[in-house]
């Protein structure tokens, strides 16, 4: 199969239609107060040096990924974008549960 026709077949979906899909089923589906142990932080490194206070945006972050770097960067302030609010509660949940505040945001990308 050629890639035009593959390029016809392909589904698209509308910004609202990913977003009910997340609301319904927020991802990544982790018990909620599942938290990043220290082998997970551990691996992140900085490609490069930055401050002591470093902002770290995450986009699409679902509800796992901000609060393994609000762990493994601990003076960071931390936020976390996502098109799903309820991707976005877990996160914030996740984060209170490691005791890590998680700034939220709900966004699409494509706007």
């Amino acid at each position: 199969m050629s890639f035009a026709h593959q390029a016809e077949n392909t589904i698209t979906m509308s910004s609202e239609e990913v977003q009910r899909q997340y609301e319904k089923y927020p991802y990544p589906a982790i018990p909620w107060i599942a938290t990043p142990g220290s082998n997970k932080t551990s691996t992140l490194t900085p490609p490069i040096p930055f401050k002591s206070n470093p902002r770290i945006l995450i986009a699409g972050s679902g509800t796992f990924e901000p609060v393994v770097f609000a762990k493994a960067f601990p003076r960071s302030t931390v936020t976390a974008l996502d098109i799903s609010r309820a991707s976005l509660n877990r996160c914030f949940l996740r984060g209170l549960v490691a005791r890590k505040f998680i700034h939220t945001v709900q966004a699409d990308l494509h706007d």
